[in-house]
């Protein structure tokens, strides 16, 4: 059964992604950072674009490193410090 909860805590929030969500969610990342990059080809989006690609692409790499064969849980601190583990 997949399964994708998010909890909430005193300290922050947990999101608990199960391996089919975990391959969906690095999908997508690498497709939006794939239209930031297209995107950084016109000169008045450069650099924005050029940021927003490294971003996702850096969040599909550390997601897909993080997960484990069952999938992953991303937590998130009310402090703005992120960090994951293997489901």
């Amino acid at each position: 059964m997949e399964r994708l909860t998010v909890e909430f805590h005193s300290w922050g929030a947990v999101l608990r992604l199960q391996k089919p969500y975990v391959d969906k969610l690095v999908r997508l990342l690498r497709t939006g950072a794939g239209a930031a990059a297209v995107a950084n080809l016109f000169p008045p989006l450069a650099g924005y674009a050029a940021a927003l690609s490294a971003v996702l692409s850096l969040g599909a790499a550390v997601i897909e490193n993080c997960a484990g064969p069952r999938g992953v849980d991303l937590y998130l601190s009310y402090s703005g410090l992120p960090w994951c583990s293997e489901l």
